[in-house]
């Protein structure tokens, strides 16, 4: 069993949907067995910003969703969470532009 605050599921990674996921997706690839990982088109951003999410399901439904921006000054990021921790509800957001754990509220 995983530890309640690493920030993973004590679940097994649903593979399938992950599958699912990354054959709605054209380029996308899965890490191994970790997560999606999909790259945006820099034709929806301004200027020299490459954008990014990566998606990890797990089979009782937890699951991690992460968005990051990176541009020439800065990185601009935040996430989507489910899963048991000490720092907030099984719900959680953390919001950019940093996605720190101390700034993560209940979804």
């Amino acid at each position: 069993m995983v530890p309640a605050d690493d920030g993973a599921s004590p679940a097994p990674i649903d593979r399938l949907v992950m599958e699912w996921m990354r054959s709605r997706f054209a380029g996308s690839r899965m890490r191994g067995r970790l997560y999606l990982h999909v790259e945006l088109s820099g034709d929806y951003y301004l200027g020299e910003v490459s954008a990014r999410f990566e998606i990890c399901w797990y089979r009782n439904d937890d699951f991690a969703v992460h968005y990051q921006e990176e541009r020439q000054d800065r990185t601009w990021k935040c996430q989507w969470d489910r899963h048991p921790n000490a720092h907030n509800s099984r719900d959680h957001f953390h919001p950019a532009p940093t996605a720190s754990r101390t700034d993560a509220a209940d979804a």
